[in-house]
């Protein structure tokens, strides 16, 4: 419960970055996560859709449909121009809170 709460409130920065390298749909997200931290961020796309409609609502992300010759449409996720200064903010707030965490709780050796 903790933890997927942690893990919840983490996920939303994660993916502005992902998508503020480039464009993706939402498996390719999900496979992305998968791979780099399948232990704590491989979210399934039940989770990762309803994420990706807020991010939307919210205009942090706009997204697009396409249709890739020989495949079928796909949902192609960007980041806007406030998801960006938004992506800012998280990670400074991130960098800030990682460096109070450590004076607390110190990495294993």
């Amino acid at each position: 419960m903790v933890r997927d709460q942690f893990i919840k409130g983490t996920i939303e920065m994660v993916v502005l970055s992902l998508l503020n390298r480039k464009d993706m749909h939402g498996y390719l997200i999900t496979q992305e996560l998968r791979a780099k931290s399948p232990e704590f961020l491989g979210v399934k796309e039940g989770t990762l859709y309803p994420l990706l409609m807020r991010l939307e609502r919210r205009g942090l992300v706009r997204g697009r449909w396409e249709r890739p010759v020989g495949k079928r449409r796909q949902h192609v996720y960007s980041i806007t121009d406030k998801g960006r200064k938004g992506l800012k903010e998280r990670k400074s707030m991130w960098s800030g809170l990682t460096r109070a965490v450590r004076l607390f709780v110190p990495t294993p050796a």
